[in-house]
């Protein structure tokens, strides 16, 4: 382990995922607990324990596609529509809503998480920004499983991708990329009914024995977080994963439900220091 590595590690102690969600003494920060008061989800007392109990219960959404569910197909309850404005305003409390911005100019790896290939291309132009912002890496790493397509997304690569691993591959041949680094592909088999999770395909990465360094590794508002816990938990302290995500935006279809689901999420990674992994 570098040096630089082992005092990034080290910094990031300071500042963890955690601290968006817990005090330093591990009590449930004051945003949190009116996040879940506003869904009737806390009693005075209350610690991380019950919180993971109550929203893996009232908020957990979408368990790895699991009967085909994902997070696109979840719809806000009447109560959650009512409450969207108040549940932001808990948002911007946390300091979820403000997104994460790069730390580093200069990176080992970049990861390109699967998905959407909607949100794959997401991904990808902010790796394309961040490039052509002064930030480089050296090798790009594709972490995608062979999650069936949807109709739509075959459509979107004219019925020549089967599945998500495909389709990462043919959205990189067909970008303009301003980088000509490595790039490694990783795809992990389904498991059973249930697609590969974020926790799944770091864990085929490492299989591969890569070298210790630097991460750069791009996500979505708020999810960021989330997605930061599951890396920092299985990568350990040979890697510095610097998670980003853009700042969120107010209101849309299921608003609720990603901020609910990803929280549930969150608190279950923090209450388990080696997570399965439920995304």
């Amino acid at each position: 382990m570098s040096i630089l590595v082992s005092l990034l590690f080290v910094m990031s102690s300071f500042f963890s995922s955690e601290s968006y969600f817990l005090e330093e003494g591990g009590e449930l920060r004051p945003p949190l607990i009116e996040l879940l008061q506003l869904d009737n989800l806390y009693e005075d007392g209350d610690g991380l324990k019950e919180a993971v109990h109550k929203t893996q219960k009232h908020w957990l959404g979408v368990v790895q596609g699991r009967d085909g569910r994902e997070r696109v197909d979840m719809v806000d309850s009447t109560h959650w529509q009512l409450i969207e404005n108040d549940v932001f305003t808990c948002l911007e409390k946390l300091g979820l809503a403000q997104g994460k911005s790069p730390l580093l100019k200069k990176y080992n790896y970049a990861f390109l998480y699967g998905g959407f290939v909607k949100a794959m291309r997401y991904r990808l132009r902010e790796l394309i920004e961040d490039w052509k912002n002064g930030i480089s890496f050296d090798e790009l790493v594709v972490l995608t499983g062979e999650r069936p397509l949807r109709d739509w997304w075959v459509n979107d690569f004219l019925g020549s991708a089967r599945n998500e691993s495909e389709a990462a591959e043919l959205l990189l041949k067909e970008a303009e990329l301003p980088f000509s680094c490595k790039i490694t592909y990783i795809s992990v088999p389904m498991i059973g009914n249930l697609r590969p999770s974020t926790g799944d395909t770091i864990r085929a990465w490492l299989e591969t024995n890569p070298k210790g360094g630097t991460i750069l590794a791009p996500s979505h508002p708020i999810v960021f977080a989330y997605q930061d816990l599951v890396a920092k938990n299985i990568l350990g302290k040979d890697f510095f994963i610097d998670t980003t995500g853009k700042p969120a935006v107010r209101g849309g279809g299921g608003y609720v439900s990603l901020i609910f689901d990803t929280i549930a999420k969150s608190l279950y990674e923090i209450k388990n220091k080696y997570p399965v992994g439920v995304i």
